[in-house]
């Protein structure tokens, strides 16, 4: 868990200093949610959260790349119960992501991409195993303000994430997100 939070830091610093040159920061959120994953087992029921950093390169106007760190856990966890000999298993991992949206009216849009994604089956205490693969992600975004006159402000984002890895085990994490985004 020290790893992704000190992951987290660095690309937030990496994306603020690199504004100036060939990316600027657009955006930050935070959001949970439930979904199943699975590593070297069969599917879990579990929760999810996931922060994540938008931002713009020199060439694009329209289009943009999320960065996101994502942690999922089974749900059985957060149930009172004798943790003695438990296990309790997750997947977490970070993506990149080229993002597009279409606006559908001035307060509501459609938002979809695709990328990379590195996971980390932790299915068991002694694995712990990373796997490159891909992502998607595609949500329906409400504006708290109206996008065709303002560019900052507040959104909510609800959609579906599938991120899988394509080596080792073979993790897998699909889930229903509720966003809540910051757009600067």
């Amino acid at each position: 868990m020290r790893k992704f939070l000190l992951m987290i830091a660095f690309l937030s610093v990496l994306a603020g200093t690199s504004q100036a040159q060939i990316a600027k920061l657009t955006g930050v959120g935070g959001g949970v949610g439930l979904g199943v994953f699975k590593g070297n087992t069969p599917e879990e029921f579990g929760y999810s959260a996931q922060a994540s950093f938008d931002f713009k390169l020199w060439f694009s106007g329209k289009y943009y790349f999320r960065g996101a760190a994502f942690y999922t856990r089974k749900f059985s966890i957060l149930l009172p119960e004798d943790r003695f000999g438990r296990n309790y298993p997750f997947v977490q991992g970070f993506s990149l992501k080229f993002m597009g949206e279409q606006l559908v009216t001035t307060h509501i849009s459609i938002e979809g991409g695709g990328g990379l994604a590195i996971l980390n089956d932790r299915s068991f205490p002694e694995t712990d195993v990373w796997s490159l693969g891909s992502g998607i992600s595609f949500h329906t975004v409400f504006y708290f303000f109206d996008k065709t006159i303002e560019s900052k402000g507040l959104s909510v984002h609800t959609g579906v994430e599938w991120n899988i890895g394509f080596f080792k085990t073979i993790p897998e994490v699909n889930t229903v997100m509720a966003q809540l985004h910051y757009t600067f």
